[in-house]
């Protein structure tokens, strides 16, 4: 699988999403500083909100990786 890159205005834009957001999983391992596998494994404990948009496409939400950031989930 490549691995892509997050770029800089995406992660810049991130602080001005709303909570109700969701970002694909690099950039999540980029606010999060984790692999993709990390991300993965936090959705499934339930830790992060991970959204089905569509086949192969899977988006987590911007408020779980927040709270999770602070502690606070």
């Amino acid at each position: 699988m490549k691995q892509e890159l997050v770029s800089l205005d995406e992660l810049a834009q991130f602080k001005h999403l709303p909570d109700e957001a969701g970002v694909r999983v690099l950039l999540a391992c980029t606010i999060l500083g984790c692999s993709t596998i990390t991300v993965w494994r936090l959705a499934k404990a339930k830790k992060i909100i991970s959204i089905k948009i569509s086949s192969g496409v899977t988006v987590f939400n911007v408020g779980s990786i927040r709270a999770l950031l602070k502690g606070t989930n």
